[in-house]
């Protein structure tokens, strides 16, 4: 920014999320500049309101050829960690997946704990259709992060994909007992309670469990694209 360079943020929610354009800040007021989409003007948002984001915040940079001098000499911390890590997702992106494990090894050496190495391990393991290696770095995440709807969402996720449904109710219950589950969450248990009483319809107490949590997502977050 004191280069004159914004660049664009990207904010998530559960199961969705909205960028916006960084354009300056005011040390003093401790409050960034942004731009957002949706509404035509520049607004002061305090930085303190980002923290809840954690780890999530996914930030990018452009500027044309010409000027790529703007960028020289700035360190980002952990920036060998997103270099291979980006290497890595460009490489499976295009099924080039030995060179990807050439990557991810020199990852895995570099930084083998770092949460966003543990994100392109999920990330690999998923698109080398390897879904038990994928959980495994899902419940690594989880125990990172455990109150992240995000990370509770790719949980489940693999659970479904391993055939786990059991573990998904032992994720989620103390959740739900405790009312801190998210409407995305919520709506993706209801959907699970769903699948588990279709092999037994004589069971209707859990379809009828299934359908009170699918009314609660829907009336925390009625246009939500998961609802």
């Amino acid at each position: 920014l004191e280069r004159d360079v914004p660049f664009m943020m990207v904010c998530p929610a559960a199961a969705s999320a909205h960028m916006i354009a960084i354009v300056g800040y005011d040390t003093l007021r401790e409050v960034l500049l942004i731009r957002d989409p949706s509404i035509p003007l520049l607004r002061e948002v305090p930085i303190r309101e980002f923290t809840r984001f954690q780890s999530d915040l996914e930030c990018t940079v452009i500027v044309p050829t010409a000027k790529r001098d703007l960028l020289s000499g700035i360190e980002l911390p952990d920036m060998a960690v997103y270099d291979l890590s980006y290497e890595i997702e460009k490489h499976t992106e295009t099924h080039q997946y030995d060179k990807a494990g050439v990557e991810l090894a020199k990852l895995l050496q570099l930084a083998p704990e770092h949460p966003h190495t543990i994100r392109t391990l999920l990330i690999y393991h998923t698109r080398t259709g390897e879904p038990y290696q994928a959980l495994e770095a899902a419940e690594r995440l989880g125990v990172m992060d455990p109150k992240n709807p995000r990370v509770q969402l790719i949980r489940i996720d693999g659970y479904m994909q391993t055939g786990q449904y059991d573990k998904v109710l032992e994720l989620v219950e103390p959740l739900l007992a405790s009312g801190e589950l998210a409407p995305e969450v919520r709506s993706t248990y209801a959907r699970v309670l769903l699948q588990k009483s279709q092999p037994n319809r004589a069971d209707c107490r859990i379809a009828r469990e299934a359908l009170y949590q699918a009314r609660r997502a829907v009336r925390y977050q009625p246009t939500g694209p998961v609802c």
